[in-house]
């Protein structure tokens, strides 16, 4: 069976990747979201 997962290098782009990604959850989901904490380990 394949892996599920894809292991990658650190790449720079990866915080603005995740404000963007959290700017389109808030607009999705509007005052129904608190708050977004990136929660991974590099």
């Amino acid at each position: 069976m394949p892996s599920q997962y894809t292991f990658t290098d650190y790449s720079p782009e990866w915080p603005l990747d995740f404000e963007q990604e959290a700017e389109r959850l808030k607009a999705l989901l509007g005052d129904e979201i608190i708050t977004i904490h990136h929660i991974c380990s590099t």
